[in-house]
């Protein structure tokens, strides 16, 4: 086989691959549609969930502050914690309260309260004797149960309310 005969190959595999002008593409099927129309990002929406992330890295600059005056001293280490797990229930009340419209803030005030709150467990049960196992579980129970609380709350409002 010559190197013509690959070349006029190429070409007529290519023409039939791409389409031309004339030649429109195929539609496509109606099983490779998406299920749901893709919603476009506002410049508002964009702007909401900016606001968001920069509310939240103030709420772990918060946790960190409080961590901070804990090993200082300024706050008993006991104080310290206990304080500490009150801020991450506030983070986990606050994302339950927002409208339900609000879903980008209230999964990003979620996951900062988590952060805050596995942070705030892991390093007290690794580097203190102030959390035995069965208290951070007891700690872990009561947070899992306010946020289901909070979302069963949510859940029995209309959609419009907040």
């Amino acid at each position: 086989m010559n190197s013509s005969a690959v070349y006029r190959g190429s070409n007529r595999l290519m023409s039939l691959i791409t389409p031309t002008p004339e030649q429109p593409r195929p539609a496509q099927s109606d099983s490779l549609q998406p299920a749901l129309p893709a919603t476009p990002l506002h410049a508002a929406s964009i702007g909401s969930i900016f606001g968001s992330v920069a509310k939240a890295v103030l709420g772990l600059a918060g946790a960190y502050l409080l961590r901070a005056g804990s090993e200082a001293g300024w706050l008993p280490h006991t104080a310290g914690v206990l304080t500490a797990f009150a801020y991450s229930l506030t983070w986990i009340v606050v994302a339950g309260k927002l409208p339900r419209r609000d879903h980008a803030t209230s999964t990003i005030f979620t996951v900062t309260a988590s952060i805050i709150f596995l942070g705030l467990v892991w390093e007290n049960a690794v580097r203190s004797p102030l959390l035995q196992p069965r208290i951070a579980a007891l700690l872990i129970v009561v947070y899992l149960a306010t946020g289901y609380l909070v979302a069963w709350q949510q859940l029995d409002q209309p959609p419009g309310a907040c």
